[in-house]
C-alpha cells in the first residue's frame, strides 16, 4: 500500500506488535495493528539496524494509522469487531517542529512566548543543561493546568478524579520550578502568556483568565505550606500500610487528606514519628498507630 502511494521500499519498515499495534486503553476493549509515519530528521544512524523503533532521535512520529478490528476481552483473549475502522492522529507540535526545521518541540511558536516568560521569571535559559528539564516540565504542565482549569466545566485542583489529574500537574510543575528559582505568583504569571496565546482560537480561556490565576495561586500556596512543613499526616486509613524501601530514589505518597500525591525526590527520610518519640530507622516498617507523621526531606 505504501510502495502504491510513492514511500520508496527503503523508507519502509516492517516491525512487530511490539511497535506496530495501539491499544486497548484500558485493560479491555477495541485494539488493533498500525502503521505509523516518521519523519526522518536527517541524523545520523545510530546503528546499522537503525530503524524507527529506535530511540536514538533520527526518526520522529507524527501520524498513525490504527486499523481498529479486534476487541480484547478481560481473559486477554482478542475477538474480531463486527464494525471495523480506521483511527487515524496527527502529532500538530510534532508535524510543526518538522515542517519549521526545529529540533524540539518546545522551540516552536507555540512554545516560545511560554518559555521565554519562564525565563524571565526564573532568570535561567533553555540553553543551560541543568534547567531545560525544569523549563519544559513547567511549560508543559501550566499550559495543560491553564485549559483544564479555563474549561467550562470548571474543574479545580482537588484530590479526586480529574482534579486529582490537575492538582498532580500544578504541583510537579511548582516542584519542579523551584529547582530553577521560580517562586509564589509565577506559576499565575505564566498562564497568563498561555491565556494571551490561545485566546484567540480558545475564547473560553481569555473568560476564565481571573479564575485560572486564583486557582494556581491557590494551589501553590496549599503545596508550599506543606513542603515547608516537611511533614506528612497519614490518616487512620493509612493503618497496616507498609513503607517501601529506603534505598529507592523515588516514593510515591498518596495522602488523603492533603493529596500529596506525586513522584518526589527524596534525599532520606529522617525518622518516623509515634508522637513525640521517634522510631529507629529501619528498611520497612508498617504503620501500627492512628495517627503516625512521617519526616521527609525533600531535595531540589
Amino acid at each position: 500500500l505504501w510502495e502504491k502511494c510513492g514511500i520508496k521500499r527503503e523508507n519502509i519498515f516492517y516491525l512487530g506488535k511490539k511497535h506496530n499495534w495501539w491499544g486497548p486503553a484500558g485493560q479491555t476493549g477495541p485494539c488493533g495493528p498500525d502503521t505509523e509515519m516518521f519523519f526522518d530528521t536527517g541524523k545520523p544512524k545510530c546503528c546499522d539496524t537503525c530503524s524507527p523503533a529506535c530511540d536514538c532521535g533520527k526518526y520522529v512520529e507524527v501520524w498513525n494509522d490504527v486499523f481498529m478490528q479486534f476487541n480484547k476481552n478481560a481473559d486477554g483473549t482478542f475477538s474480531p469487531l463486527k464494525q471495523k475502522n480506521v483511527d487515524t492522529g496527527m502529532g500538530l507540535e510534532r508535524a510543526l517542529m518538522n515542517v519549521q526545521g526545529l529540533s524540539s518541540v518546545y522551540d516552536t511558536d507555540v512554545f516560545t512566548p511560554i518559555v521565554k516568560k519562564i525565563e524571565e521569571l526564573s532568570g535561567r535559559k533553555m540553553s543551560d543543561a541543568d534547567a531545560v528539564r525544569a523549563i519544559r516540565v513547567v511549560a508543559d504542565h501550566v499550559r495543560t493546568a491553564t485549559f483544564i482549569i479555563g474549561d467550562e466545566r470548571g474543574v479545580t485542583p482537588s484530590n479526586v478524579d480529574q482534579g486529582y489529574i490537575l492538582r498532580r500537574l500544578l504541583r510537579r510543575a511548582i516542584r519542579f520550578g523551584s529547582t530553577i528559582g521560580l517562586k509564589s505568583g509565577d506559576y499565575s504569571k505564566i498562564a497568563n502568556v498561555v491565556v494571551d496565546k490561545y485566546a484567540e482560537a480558545y475564547p473560553e480561556l481569555a473568560a476564565a483568565r481571573e479564575k485560572i490565576k486564583t486557582e494556581i495561586d491557590e494551589e501553590q500556596a496549599r503545596f508550599e505550606r506543606t513542603l515547608e512543613n516537611g511533614i506528612i499526616s497519614f490518616p487512620k486509613e493509612s493503618v497496616g500500610v507498609k513503607l517501601p524501601e529506603y534505598q529507592q530514589d523515588y516514593i510515591w505518597w498518596v495522602n488523603t487528606s492533603k493529596c500529596f500525591g506525586l513522584t518526589l525526590p527524596v534525599s532520606g527520610i529522617k525518622d518516623i514519628e509515634y508522637g513525640q518519640q521517634a522510631a529507629p530507622r529501619q528498611p520497612k516498617s508498617v504503620f501500627r498507630h492512628h495517627k503516625i507523621q512521617l519526616c521527609v526531606r525533600f531535595d531540589a
